[in-house]
């Protein structure tokens, strides 16, 4: 569903309490209302959180902007809204143990500079789990998708408290699942929706990445999301603002080129005296 890039999205109203709540949220971090957020944060918001009129599940979502344009912003604001507005779970998955490490060490930071630094209840779940998850059990969950594998979904039982009020996965670095390891993700993302979507309950993806092409049957058969009752929005317009660009290009005399080349061949034949 992606816009004609030359006509970026209008701002949003905040027609529902939903959005209004986000509003607040998003406000309470430093954001002066929603109109200082870029107009694809406001999109992407808006799809998140707006579900289609008539549609049995929620819109999943993919934010494809380039580096720097807010897609941290967007996922840390979505990640309040649905814990402290709704009182539901998050899971953020990365592609390697590092990445997590390093997702949840940005979000502590970002959580101790907000105003909801006592009220988020956050965690991060390694391959070398120890066995034991906390009561009550955190509400936004980093984890690699090796640790979703081997540990969240194998113990799925251990987590029921969690997983049972897991409405939101948050998948930062889409790009960086092709190939083979993206069939890998493919497999791991359909048996945890498995295991958390039961009793007609849906959970909802946002994923973040850079701009590529083919999104949508790459996001669908990634996530395992069917053509008819899945929507995906893909907001793909990057309205943030862009420096000038300077390309410059070098390209070295063939004089140089052929000195090399001389040099070389008399120091090869000096050797060859020698020996």
């Amino acid at each position: 569903d992606r816009r004609d890039p030359s006509t970026p999205p209008p701002p949003i109203a905040f027609d529902t309490p939903r959005l209004r709540q986000a509003r607040s949220l998003a406000g309470s971090l430093g954001i002066d209302g929603f109109s200082s957020l870029r107009r694809h944060q406001q999109a992407a918001l808006r799809a998140l959180l707006v579900p289609v009129p008539g549609a049995s599940s929620p819109t999943h979502v993919v934010l494809t902007t380039g580096p720097g344009s807010g897609k941290e912003t967007l996922a840390f604001v979505a990640m309040l809204e649905r814990t402290l507005g709704q009182g539901r779970h998050v899971l953020v998955i990365l592609p390697s143990e590092e990445d997590a490490r390093v997702a949840h060490e940005r979000h502590r930071q970002r959580t101790d500079r907000s105003a909801w630094s006592y009220a988020v209840n956050d965690g991060r779940l390694a391959t070398t789990w120890d066995g034991q998850v906390d009561d009550p059990p955190a509400e936004i969950l980093f984890a690699s998708i090796d640790a979703v594998h081997e540990v969240l979904i194998p113990h799925a039982a251990r987590w029921a408290e969690y997983l049972d009020a897991l409405d939101l996965v948050i998948v930062p670095d889409l790009q960086r699942y092709g190939g083979l390891r993206g069939t890998d993700a493919a497999q791991v993302m359909r048996r945890l929706r498995a295991v958390t979507e039961v009793e007609g309950r849906r959970i909802q993806v946002l994923a973040t990445g850079t701009p590529a092409e083919n999104l949508d049957p790459f996001v669908r058969a990634l996530f395992s999301l069917g053509a008819e009752h899945d929507h995906v929005e893909i907001v793909g317009i990057d309205s943030s603002p862009q420096p000038d660009r300077v390309l410059a290009a070098w390209i070295p005399a063939l004089e140089r080129a052929r000195g090399a080349e001389t040099t070389e061949r008399r120091f090869m034949e000096r050797q060859s005296e020698e020996d």
